[in-house]
């Protein structure tokens, strides 16, 4: 027996999934031996009375696709329906690509044509990037938490966080007269200083930097 179940599809229709009924008596733990799947999907599928085959798997109908056009309107749906509302971890260009996939993979459909259907592909697949990115974040459902101090202060690669982090203590050890912070930035500083100035002073190269520091 087939039914349009899920999300996916014009204004939420769905897309032709196999069910198959949940015989009386079964439990959850004989769904999840039965038809080989998790917890959470066996408590679903007992709880709707029939279990969906497939139904995580995403559809796919090759078939040609028209790069520009595919861009357009990943970018206009971008435009209509998510500009301004993305969480501020993800990147728009990110989620018109998402949307350009889904459409390649679903070229060869024979509603493909229709403006329409590919406004909600293009739509469904980015909203699905969205929320994969969410649970990789392990966000909650509800407003989006600010940036912590690591996601807005290491946004390169690199260790400038952890200079930055030196020359704030050093600068509040300083102010204070207390002469620097413990993290002894500043003798590490002086020393440096003096090893170049005796490396310059006899016309040595920085390769006998650590023959001059012992």
């Amino acid at each position: 027996m087939k039914k349009l179940v899920g999300a996916y599809g014009n204004k939420g229709e769905g897309r032709e999934r196999e069910i198959i009924p949940i015989p009386e008596g079964m439990d959850v733990k004989a769904i999840m031996a039965r038809f080989d799947c998790s917890y959470l999907t066996a408590r679903a599928s007992l709880k709707r009375g029939y279990h969906i085959v497939d139904y995580l798997k995403r559809s796919i109908c090759p078939g040609p696709l028209d790069p520009e056009g595919g861009y357009r309107m990943a970018w206009y749906v971008y435009q209509r329906k998510l500009k301004g509302k993305l969480p501020w971890y993800i990147e728009a260009r990110d989620v018109v690509q998402e949307g350009v996939v889904m459409l390649l993979e679903m070229a060869g459909h024979p509603r493909f044509k229709e403006r329409k259907f590919q406004y909600y592909v293009a739509l469904n697949g980015m909203k699905g990037f969205i929320e994969r990115q969410r649970r990789l974040r392990g966000a909650r459902i509800g407003p989006e938490e600010t940036p912590g101090y690591e996601e807005v202060y290491r946004e390169n690669a690199g260790a400038a966080w952890l200079a930055d982090w030196q020359a704030e203590r050093y600068e509040v050890g300083w102010a204070s007269g207390s002469g620097g912070s413990p993290d002894t930035w500043r003798k590490s500083t002086a020393a440096t200083a003096r090893v170049v100035k005796r490396i310059a002073k006899k016309g040595l190269t920085p390769l006998d930097a650590p023959r001059l520091a012992a």
